[in-house]
């Protein structure tokens, strides 16, 4: 008798064990489950965040968001050799200081955006551009008294347009222009800080709207105050405009160009 109540005991343990363990089972398996695709997720979200953080960071048109090479020898040294440069009288210093092996110009004395539609002194630039994959272009100095800011970016807009549907496949940078020397602020209408200033903002905003390149080459060269640093300036006495830079001055742009451009190894359209 004390057999079979010990049996009877030991079968209703058995029977109130089975859905304690069995429920205990399901809730490992079901806990297995769910946090096993949890952990993917946030492994693949975390692969997925690293990659995105090391990767080089790619130019926005118009933005000033440029990967700035922290040497200059990094570069492609063929970079500039695929790269045309158009302006005026202060291009053409440049030219002449010779920083950039390999560039071409097409840059001219009194030349300027008004012009330039006009075909004087150099007809239809934009047919020359040849196989260059990048052109920069400074313009301003020979604009703003005849045409006024809004014109002159117009202008801009129209000169660059007309290069694009030459060289449907170039890549267009806008360079901002030299600031002016504080002594010859003013002297030359237009030719003066305020007016020159409000210039390049517009110009920044039409490289941004049109998604082209924005070069703030005025940044590098100006005083706290907003001027053409005098060291920088080749033509600082009263005969001069104020405006064109010294060595030292096309130094520093060239500078500034060689850690403001794109990796030729980018696929940028």
């Amino acid at each position: 008798m004390k057999k079979r109540i010990a049996v009877i005991i030991l079968t209703i343990v058995i029977a109130a064990a089975i859905p304690i363990t069995i429920s205990m089972l399901t809730k490992d398996l079901s806990s297995g489950q769910t946090d096993k695709p949890t952990n993917a997720v946030e492994k693949t979200t975390e692969a997925q965040t690293t990659e995105k953080e090391t990767e080089p960071p790619k130019p926005v048109g118009g933005e000033i968001d440029y990967l700035a090479w922290d040497k200059a020898q990094e570069l492609n040294p063929d970079y500039f050799a695929e790269t045309v440069f158009i302006g005026d009288s202060v291009s053409l210093k440049f030219k002449m200081y010779g920083g950039l092996p390999g560039a071409s110009y097409l840059c001219y004395g009194s030349f300027g955006t008004v012009n330039a539609l006009a075909g004087v002194i150099k007809e239809n630039i934009w047919d020359d551009i040849g196989d260059n994959k990048r052109v920069y272009i400074m313009l301003g100095m020979n604009d703003l008294n005849p045409a006024g800011i809004d014109g002159a970016v117009a202008n801009m807009k129209e000169l660059c347009n007309r290069i694009l549907d030459k060289n449907p496949d170039v890549l267009i940078y806008i360079q901002s222009m030299t600031p002016i020397t504080k002594a010859h602020d003013g002297i030359n209408g237009r030719l003066g800080k305020k007016y020159i200033n409000e210039y390049n903002e517009k110009l920044l905003e039409l490289a941004k709207e049109n998604n082209w390149y924005y070069l703030d080459v005025a940044s590098v060269l100006t005083t706290e105050d907003g001027y053409l640093k005098d060291e920088y300036c080749g033509d600082n006495g009263a005969e001069g405009m104020g405006l064109h830079l010294s060595n030292p001055g096309c130094a520093v742009w060239c500078d500034y160009l060689k850690n403001h451009c794109m990796d030729p190894s980018w696929d940028i359209k």
